[in-house]
């Protein structure tokens, strides 16, 4: 299991993903969305389906 980070912004949303024995997390991707939270559900979504995640870390900055 893995844990992903998210750092929210208005325009922008960070992600990072911790290594499997949750020692380290590496950038994984930056979503451009402009306030569409549409796109980044559907990438959020998409992640979840490629990783086994069991906790989110998330920072709200706006």
């Amino acid at each position: 299991m893995r844990k992903l980070g998210i750092d929210y912004g208005d325009s922008r949303v960070g992600l990072a993903l911790a290594d499997k024995l949750g020692i380290t997390a590496q950038g994984l991707e930056t979503i451009h969305h402009n306030g569409n939270d549409k796109l980044v559900l559907k990438r959020l979504d998409e992640i979840l389906a490629q990783y086994q995640i069991d906790t989110f870390v998330i920072r709200y900055a706006n």
